[in-house]
């Protein structure tokens, strides 16, 4: 045999070494680096990796990752970590036999029984734009808690349709032991998230090492209806990272016989362990006043004026009204760096009640029964729009269906709006696309 084909059957041999499948879990790494890798998991990763084998299900029932996923999962953090309370309740795992997988199956069925038997629903959704092929998704609940999702999309090709898939992590679940409020509005740059409830409360927390922290809470003395957050990271002079959160709202103001719609705005910079600074403006300087012959000050034409959808993106925020209109405001600082919400004018163009608005760069979407308008954000005077039907064959109807637009979203390409139709007890999405 020619030795010249020796070397080459041996480096096939290699080869062939390695691409045989090496399970790490018992035979490449220690049982520390295992943990540290299986840390990272959640409590459904983990339950399938039990199912692997007996060295993978001795590691996945390690009490020393079921511990922080607890604490991840059920510390409540309005309690701190130091209370006497908060030791008893989350440090003791006696009554499970020792055994915080124990713990944990309990406290999760417990929980998610609960939100079954007190039928508990979504109240708001907030999705982050894409950035770097990741999003989060923020979801609020009529109880008053959320969950904070991330997604992430990779090349994950299905099997059945040959389509990408998106992978979805859970990463923290808030949930309230005595608040009942629903969640009105969310406000979130990860890993910041805002959360204002129907009891006129604001709550601001912070996701650090994988635990949910309460950062501050704001109560208002009024009510403010509706609520718009918008928040995004800052870098301060000692190039420390900060957030700057614009909080708008609408209110009713005046007495008696003079009452007028207003908005305002909170700013309000934030750190990840507390709020640093805060200031407000109000636009009712600038607001007409709407003179009343009721005895409660509030008849047909001050209804008019209630304000049914807001959106902000600097300097503007704009704001939607029953009355077929739309308001523009412009957001500002003065010579003395005082802010101000400045009134600009009414637009027109809707034959319905202005249900939704989104507004991003330099697009204005408005949406109605009738379908959505697009206008450019800079030239509201012109009245200028273009207009999108919610129905194929819309100018022959009679008669429009009742309709209800719940909420528009867009990018550079899609608009999507959700509509709800209240006679036939259904919603469905409309989506219309630019390529």
């Amino acid at each position: 045999m020619d030795r010249r084909k020796r070397p080459r059957n041996r480096i096939n041999h290699s080869h062939n070494q390695l691409l045989k499948k090496v399970d790490f879990v018992s035979l490449l790494f220690s049982k520390e680096l295992v943990l540290k890798v299986f840390s990272f998991l959640s409590h459904q990763d983990l339950i399938t990796c039990a199912v692997v084998s007996n060295n993978w299900s001795r590691i996945a029932n390690d009490e020393t990752l079921w511990k922080p996923l607890f604490y991840k999962q059920f510390r409540d953090p309005l309690l701190p970590r130091d209370n006497k309370l908060s030791k008893q309740f989350y440090d003791s795992v006696i009554q499970y036999g020792g055994s915080w997988k124990m713990k944990y199956r309990i406290h999760h069925n417990w929980l998610f029984e609960l939100l079954h038997q007190q039928n508990i629903y979504i109240t708001a959704l907030k999705l982050t734009p894409s950035t770097k092929d990741m999003q989060h998704l923020v979801a609020g609940y009529s109880n008053g808690g959320f969950t904070l999702w991330e997604l992430s999309m990779h090349d994950i090709i299905s099997t059945t349709n040959n389509s990408i898939l998106d992978e979805i992590h859970e990463l923290a679940t808030y949930a309230p032991t005595n608040n009942q409020n629903e969640v009105k509005s969310i406000g979130i740059d990860y890993p910041m998230i805002l959360i204002y409830t129907e009891n006129k409360k604001l709550s601001i927390f912070h996701l650090g090492h994988n635990l949910l922290n309460l950062v501050h809470q704001l109560q208002s003395p009024v009510d403010w209806h509706p609520v718009v957050i918008d928040i995004h990271p800052i870098i301060s002079h000692s190039n420390r990272k900060l957030w700057k959160v614009m909080l708008c709202f609408g209110l009713l103001s005046g007495e008696r016989n003079y009452r007028a719609t207003a908005v305002g705005i909170q700013e309000i910079i934030l750190s990840p362990r507390s709020i640093l600074s805060s200031r407000q403006a109000l636009s009712i300087h600038s607001e007409p006043n709407i003179t009343s012959s009721s005895d409660d000050g509030l008849n047909d034409t001050a209804s008019e004026q209630m304000i049914t959808s807001m959106a902000y993106t600097p300097p503007y925020l704009i704001t939607a009204h029953p009355n077929n209109t739309m308001k523009q405001y412009l957001v500002a600082l003065d010579d003395n760096n005082h802010m101000n919400v400045t009134f600009q004018q009414i637009v027109y163009g809707h034959a319905f009640r202005v249900d939704a608005l989104a507004i991003s760069k330099q697009k204005l979407i408005s949406g109605d029964r009738s379908g959505i308008k697009i206008r450019n954000l800079y030239s509201l005077k012109h009245e200028e729009f273009i207009t999108l039907n919610h129905y194929s064959e819309q100018s022959k109807m009679n008669e429009l269906p009742e309709c209800r637009v719940e909420s528009i979203s867009f990018d550079e390409d899609k608009i999507m709006a959700v509509v709800n139709s209240p006679s036939e007890e259904t919603s469905f999405i409309r989506l219309w696309s630019f390529k």
